[in-house]
Formats: C-alpha cells, structure tokens, sequence
C-alpha cells in the first residue's frame, strides 16, 4: 500500500515538472491567476536593454549583408533569369533557360516562344 502511495507521489512530481516545463516553453497557456516564468517574459526582459537591442540590430545588418552578398555573387544569374521568366510572361511570352556543357565550357540558352508559337533562341557563355 505505501509502494502504491509513493508511486501515485512520484508520477504527481512528474507531472507537476512536465507542466511547468510546458508552461515555460510556451506549449501550454498559463492558468489564470498565477505568474509564471515562460521563455517569452525572459526574451522581453532580456530585449528591453538597449545595449542588447543594438547589439542585435548590428548584427542583423551583417547578416542581411552577407546573405546579400552572397545571393549577389552565387545565384545573380539565377535570379535574374526567374525575373526574365516573369517579366517574358507578363508580356505574353513563355521563356526557357537551359544550361549546357559544351567545348567551349558551361552555354547558357534562352528559348522565348511567343504567343503566336514563333521561337527565338540565344545562347549565351
């Protein structure tokens, strides 16, 4: 009988540490009438310092400018061909790019085919 009574005490202690742990995380709301501690009032807390605040902006910035970059110098050709694509089928015009190997090394073609079915084509590389 006392096995059983401190058993039911221990999976009680479980739950009760479960719930917390959800509560802080944000997986369950907080029962009306009590203040917890989630992450949530720790990040606002942490985020009123203007230091910090800063901090992260600058941080953003340096990030955004390398991502920038390197969008820039890897994918350029890339992007500019998905706005080609769109600009084209704005205009009534369906494009295609292909990439290909050749001798003279990697060829970039372009097939615009209009609404009336007539196709151009220019390689590029």
């Amino acid at each position: 009988m006392a096995c059983c009574l401190i058993a039911a005490f221990l999976v009680a202690q479980a739950m009760a540490m479960l719930r917390r742990w959800a509560v802080f995380w944000g997986l369950m709301p907080v029962p009306e009438g009590e203040v917890a501690d989630t992450v949530f009032t720790r990040i606002a807390a942490f985020l009123r310092r203007p230091r910090v605040r800063m901090a992260i902006l600058a941080l953003l910035v340096v990030e955004l400018a390398g991502v920038g970059t390197w969008l820039y110098r890897d994918h350029a050709p890339h992007i500019a061909q998905l706005a080609d694509i769109g600009w084209s089928r704005l205009h009534g015009q369906h494009v295609v790019y292909a990439d290909m190997c050749g001798v003279n090394g990697e060829q970039s073609v372009r097939l615009v085919i209009d609404a009336d079915g007539s196709r151009h084509r220019s390689i590029s590389g």
